[in-house]
């Protein structure tokens, strides 16, 4: 599967001191793969990108304890701005990746460009 090699590219790189040559191939990649298309300089695809690899990097499980933790200590209201796709406390998510809020847990989410003038009342 195209998107697995992309990925594998991808890790393969972290510790290679020539990462052009691996991103010019994960580029190649990204044009066969059509929600990949533009990566890596296009930044809504960079981050659509992201939320993909995000779901295997973090197990669930660790997220949960994160979460658990921080619902300890986290009061009111809270607006997370770039918020990915795992916030670990109840909040109104803002990210101007879709496939970060699609993959990210059901609470009330915005679509916005953080260096746009935010949607909201009171910015």
């Amino acid at each position: 599967m195209l998107k697995d090699e992309f990925f594998e590219v991808l890790f393969e790189m972290r510790n290679k001191k020539n990462k052009e040559k691996y991103i010019n191939k994960a580029r190649k990649l990204a044009l066969k793969i059509p929600e990949f298309k533009g990566w890596p300089e296009n930044p809504q695809v960079f981050w659509n990108v992201e939320g993909y690899g995000w779901e295997s990097r973090i197990s669930k499980e660790v997220r949960e304890g994160i979460r658990d933790l921080l619902k300890k200590k986290v009061k009111g209201k809270v607006v997370d701005l770039g918020s990915g796709s795992h916030p670990y406390v109840k909040s109104t998510l803002v990210d101007f990746s879709p496939t970060m809020l699609k993959y990210a847990p059901e609470y009330k989410k915005v679509f916005a460009d953080l260096n746009k003038t935010l949607p909201f009342k009171d910015n």
